[in-house]
């Protein structure tokens, strides 16, 4: 592992969790809005 403490390793996988969270939200959100434009407005991107 190196010369990480365990508090440090935790800290860092808590931090990346989040930010994995953070992303997939964001992400869905995207997807979600693209789906919602296309298929409930298809007239809005023709």
């Amino acid at each position: 592992m190196g010369p990480y403490s365990q508090g440090d390793v935790a800290r860092m996988r808590e931090k990346w969790y989040k930010s994995a969270i953070i992303d997939l939200i964001f992400d869905g959100g995207r997807y979600l809005s693209i789906y919602v434009i296309k298929y409930q407005y298809p007239n809005f991107l023709a």
